[in-house]
């Protein structure tokens, strides 16, 4: 259930009705802007769910991002970029 209701907010593509290959993840400053509500909040079991499954999608984000960027930049939590310093010898 969390899989098909927070997809689309993480993902560009489901909610265009494509594939799965073709879904492409969201930046995690996308991902961190997110609010979940559970109106139901009995068990907190969706809610549960829903942190475990959005975190996974972040620490994705941070890979791609950091990937994408190289070794020499530091991806912080809150998703700023920053080069990353070396010292001289």
């Amino acid at each position: 259930m969390v899989e098909h209701a927070l997809a689309p907010l993480v993902y560009t593509g489901p909610a265009e009705g494509q594939p799965p290959e073709d879904w492409r993840l969201q930046p995690a400053a996308r991902i961190l802007d997110l609010k979940i509500c559970d109106f139901a909040c009995g068990s907190a079991a969706f809610l549960v769910a829903a942190a475990r499954y959005l975190s996974a999608r972040l620490v994705e984000a941070w890979d791609a991002a950091q990937h994408e960027h190289g070794k020499g930049v530091q991806i912080t939590p809150t998703v700023t970029l920053r080069v990353a310093c070396r010292k001289k010898k």
